[in-house]
């Protein structure tokens, strides 16, 4: 049994779809999919349970974790409930997925009751063809929760002033 944790639409193309599911258990048939054809078909996009998530978690309304790109449709964010955020960049017909790391963007704290929350949304700005990235961290027991921005496709990131997470 799988439970949706995002979904997106190719802003350029409306027939091509993004989902993040999670299963019980956080990795077993956890995955990301691509469908070419409004859903009629889909296709593992990342390694198999190389990235935990979990689409029934305690966390689950915070916002999107999965956005395309809006200037390139080959790259797709998502944003995991234990592993930090991650890039999948599209060439030919494989996807490259690669973490950011923790010192760039932290992965988040596990809040009391012990679900999950980490990268809890990710955002792209057009910018006017040079894409702002956004995502959202929580963190309820440390000071690296926030939102933070790249505006070099991921290259670097900062915190945005003033943006930190409320306890």
């Amino acid at each position: 049994l799988l439970f949706t944790s995002s979904i997106a639409v190719d802003p350029s193309n409306s027939d091509n779809l993004y989902i993040a599911v999670g299963a019980p258990g956080y990795t077993a048939g956890s995955g990301i999919f691509a469908s070419p054809d409004r859903g009629a078909t889909w296709t593992r996009i990342n390694p198999a349970n190389d990235i935990i998530m979990d689409g029934n978690g305690g966390f689950r309304s915070t916002g999107e974790r999965l956005a395309v790109d809006p200037n390139n449709p080959d790259i797709l964010w998502f944003g995991s409930t234990q592993n930090g955020l991650y890039k999948g960049v599209k060439s030919g017909s494989t996807w490259i997925w690669t973490q950011i790391p923790a010192t760039s963007v932290p992965f988040g704290q596990v809040p009391p009751g012990g679900n999950y929350a980490g990268v809890t949304f990710v955002a792209c700005d057009p910018n006017n063809g040079s894409t702002i990235v956004y995502a959202g961290v929580y963190d309820s027991v440390g000071s690296t929760g926030g939102i933070y921005v790249s505006t070099n496709q991921g290259a670097t990131w900062n915190p945005v002033a003033g943006a930190a997470v409320s306890r």
